[in-house]
């Protein structure tokens, strides 16, 4: 991406690492990253910036990536134009009334995006898209606060967990791994007192119920152990 145009690179760029949606994106004005000759530290969209128009402001820091490539981009704008803090971060060819610039459309920011996403992806080429750059963001919040969905979720500007929960994959082989470490029949043959275990026989199911209620807090019956080997340790 760094050899990317530098419009291209802050537009990639600031989905990544702000988790934006690429509506939100484009609504960037210089104002929202530039400030008194330099990069703001933090870039804050306003309620009316967002989708659905609700909620509080966003606000997420500006990472070392994202202010390189604005500095670039804005110091080669310099010198084709005045940096006004109204004007759009992604100015459009094309003019909006009284010949005053308006920002790209979001199917023109959505065309650059994938086109340098398809430029460096392996696999899985016809899922990518701009909300691939947001879902990304939100992984690496996830998994850098220790898998704390509620951070995730304020992260992405969620209103609930359950949207934040289908932006995370869940990982197969862990899934697996807890599966077997969670068989509680699972015997620890290191154990001298611990018998093998067996499945008892429809007979001994009566005196198994009646070894069982001997006493609450201690399950196992000394004097019945002979005709159930094993039954006591399967109970624990």
């Amino acid at each position: 991406m760094r050899n990317a145009p530098p419009r291209d690179r802050v537009l990639v760029t600031a989905q990544l690492f702000l988790g934006f949606r690429i509506s939100e994106v484009i609504a960037l004005t210089v104002g929202h990253v530039f400030k008194d000759g330099r990069v703001r530290d933090r870039v804050s969209l306003a309620p009316r910036f967002l989708k659905g128009r609700y909620g509080g402001t966003r606000s997420v820091p500006v990472s070392a990536e994202l202010r390189r490539s604005i500095e670039a981009y804005l110091h080669r704008r310099k010198k084709e134009e005045s940096l006004a803090p109204g004007a759009p971060l992604f100015p459009s060819r094309h003019h909006g009334i009284n010949g005053a610039a308006k920002g790209i459309c979001r199917s023109s920011a959505e065309k650059i995006v994938k086109a340098h996403l398809l430029a460096v992806a392996q696999t899985d080429r016809d899922a990518l898209s701009t909300h691939s750059l947001r879902k990304s963001y939100g992984v690496r919040i996830f998994r850098e606060t220790g898998n704390d969905l509620l951070c995730a979720r304020d992260a992405l500007g969620h209103s609930s967990v359950a949207v934040t929960q289908v932006y995370l994959p869940t990982n197969r082989a862990r899934i697996d791994a807890a599966t077997l470490k969670s068989d509680w029949t699972r015997m620890r043959r290191n154990e001298p007192d611990c018998p093998t275990a067996r499945v008892i026989t429809r007979a001994e199911i009566p005196i198994a119920r009646k070894q069982l209620h001997l006493t609450s807090s201690n399950m196992r019956a000394p004097s019945l152990q002979p005709m159930l080997p094993g039954f006591d340790a399967f109970a624990r």
